[in-house]
């Protein structure tokens, strides 16, 4: 660990990053007019980044006062490696700040006035401000009720309901003392470990006034991994939503002498996360991410939480792209120059479709064997089925450079596994 500081300031910034020196550089510099106007300290944890991050961090702490850096020996993950840094915090207040984004000033000051005038808060969330840095705009708020609302340990299932709406509670300033003993639980998602912890020690305000930008781009075209992204597409990962829901809602007085009322907020639970599921789902058909749809489909399939159907045409759209995304990847690894898929007819071209722009000239499509021409190592040969992987073999191409389109296609057949209508 480096830098220094009083040991107990107003506010800790919190900081977890990983590999983003490019972001984290631009993330340091616009905290300091806030520094300027509130009492606070920068704790970053390094979650064992490979670039030159940690050259980064070193420098500015040597320079800067208030700025501590923890060095993690071993990769914990994101989540792990957020709920790591905010137990690190030495303010009376401590907020997450993601290594890419932005806090605004004036919302920042107007939740910690409130919590310093109100003890009895444990922790003060607000709307998220999705925010176009390029630009310098708003792009609107998340969302948040209209009206203010709190929350004590007597008011879970009120809590649960007023998620269940589709709120995401991840961003807000903690009582530091809230936080006091916090694990992270990889069963549980990370912020709801977080509001469970708030709810234990005080009352949870959800304001209104945006404290927190999250930053959709720094310039214009850019592209980078965003670990929400990654969240929406996974469907399973809803399952840890699920857990802390639960988690909160097993502190709620009373409730298990009231079964009737505790069947009525799980059915609800259960209908939120099947339709986040379902949402993930969609985002993984919009990201052309076929060979993931078709696990995570198999798999909630077998479980019976399908959220809901999808129309044959597209789930076979789905596999089809998920046998071209598998003989890409064959391809690329094996060192083939193209791709020639014999006799597929309209499967074939809508496979080819399918796939990447850049990626569907190594791509031919052929008739028969006749217009194949003589084998060569630079060559995959897609055949439509078993007499096909015959035919080529007595053509003298190898085994290794034949593939069964019908078996491939089998490999991923979702026919059988309808979800509900």
């Amino acid at each position: 660990m480096t830098g220094s500081g009083p040991a107990e300031p107003l506010l800790s910034i919190c900081i977890p990053t990983y590999n983003r020196r490019t972001y984290l550089e631009g993330v340091l510099a616009a905290l300091a007019p806030i520094r300027a106007r509130i009492d606070a300290e920068i704790v970053v944890s390094d979650d064992a980044s490979t670039d030159d991050t940690a050259s980064l961090l070193e420098t500015f702490a040597a320079r800067e006062p208030r700025v501590r850096v923890i060095r993690q020996m071993r990769r914990l993950g994101g989540f792990a490696n957020t709920i790591q840094v905010l137990r690190a915090a030495r303010g009376r207040f401590a907020v997450y700040h993601g290594d890419d984004d932005r806090l605004a000033e004036d919302g920042l000051v107007e939740a910690l006035d409130f919590l310093q005038a109100h003890p009895d808060h444990a922790a003060l969330y607000a709307p998220v401000d999705s925010y176009d840095l390029a630009t310098d705009r708003s792009l609107g708020h998340g969302l948040h009720a209209s009206d203010v609302l709190e929350f004590d340990t007597n008011r879970r299932v009120e809590l649960i309901d007023y998620v269940c709406l589709g709120v995401t509670p991840e961003h807000a300033v903690y009582r530091t003392d809230a936080l006091a003993g916090v694990i992270h639980d990889p069963q549980i998602y990370w912020s709801l470990t977080l509001l469970a912890a708030a709810l234990r020690s005080g009352t949870v305000r959800f304001a209104l006034t945006p404290f927190y930008r999250a930053v959709q781009s720094h310039w214009p075209g850019e592209r980078r991994d965003q670990l929400f992204h990654r969240l929406m597409a996974d469907a399973l990962a809803w399952e840890t939503f699920r857990a802390g829901l639960e988690v909160i809602l097993a502190g709620q007085p009373g409730l298990l002498a009231q079964p009737e009322r505790l069947a009525a907020v799980r059915a609800r639970i259960d209908g939120t996360i099947a339709r986040r599921q379902g949402m993930a789902l969609d985002f993984l058909i919009a990201q052309q991410r076929a060979v993931e749809f078709v696990h995570v489909y198999r798999m909630l399939a077998l479980r019976g939480a399908l959220p809901h159907g999808f129309a044959p045409a597209v789930l076979f759209g789905v596999t089809v792209q998920a046998v071209g995304q598998v003989l890409l990847d064959y391809s690329a690894l094996h060192g083939f120059a193209r791709i020639v898929l014999v006799g597929l007819g309209d499967v074939g071209a809508l496979m080819t479709s399918l796939m990447p722009d850049d990626q569907q000239a190594v791509v031919a499509t052929v008739p028969d064997f006749a217009a194949v021409g003589a084998p060569d190592a630079g060559t995959l040969l897609v055949v439509a089925d078993r007499r096909g992987v015959e035919a080529a073999l007595e053509r003298g191409f190898s085994v290794h450079a034949t593939r069964d389109f019908a078996a491939l296609l089998a490999a991923f057949d979702l026919a059988g596994l309808a979800g509900p209508s």
